[in-house]
């Protein structure tokens, strides 16, 4: 719901010159279609190294975007 409302809010706030409203990105996973460590992450049993879940691997990805439409408030 708070995607939405900050969606509709650059809709209708994108003619002013104001930088703080801009387009929401969303990225959408399903927890119950994968497991848990999946999901955040674990360590394999065998070599007891940590692999990244699809959560950390997004988010890590949002955050090194570097384009326009992605850039920082600042």
């Amino acid at each position: 719901m708070l995607a939405e409302v900050l969606g509709n809010m650059n809709t209708k706030f994108s003619n002013n010159a104001d930088p703080f409203y801009e387009k929401v990105h969303t990225y959408v996973l399903n927890p119950k279609a994968i497991t848990m460590e999946e999901l955040y992450g674990g360590t394999d049993k065998l070599t007891l190294e940590w692999r990244d879940g699809l959560m950390a691997t997004t988010v890590r990805v949002c955050v090194q975007v570097t384009h326009l439409s992605y850039r920082p408030l600042s």
